[in-house]
């Protein structure tokens, strides 16, 4: 009887547990450290990070969804001002353009 085992090649299971191995080694500044002493010391910069970036983009997509619902004159105008201004283009309609309508802050 024959007996099968699976190679490294043809697993990714053996890749995914040398990633997370406690061993790794990253390099900080040139200087090798435990890569869980580096998600110890630098993880909480990954978080908030990461956190900034979907309250930026939820922001962003909020507005781009107002504006399209809207029945403004210049919609198009504000469409491409948020699609090509980004966070600037969407804090700039919340301000100016959803105040003038009224909805927008006091």
């Amino acid at each position: 009887m024959r007996t099968m085992t699976p190679t490294i090649r043809t697993s990714i299971v053996p890749a995914l547990l040398w990633a997370f191995d406690a061993a790794a080694q990253c390099t900080v500044n040139g200087k090798e450290i435990p890569c869980d002493q580096f998600w110890r010391d630098y993880g909480w910069i990954f978080w908030t990070g990461g956190t900034l970036f979907f309250v930026i983009m939820a922001f962003w997509i909020w507005m781009l969804v107002d504006c399209l619902k809207s029945t403004r004159q210049d919609k198009l105008v504000w469409v491409l001002v948020l699609l090509f201004g980004n966070i600037i283009g969407a804090v700039l309609y919340f301000f100016i353009a959803r105040k003038a309508r009224g909805t927008g802050p006091a």
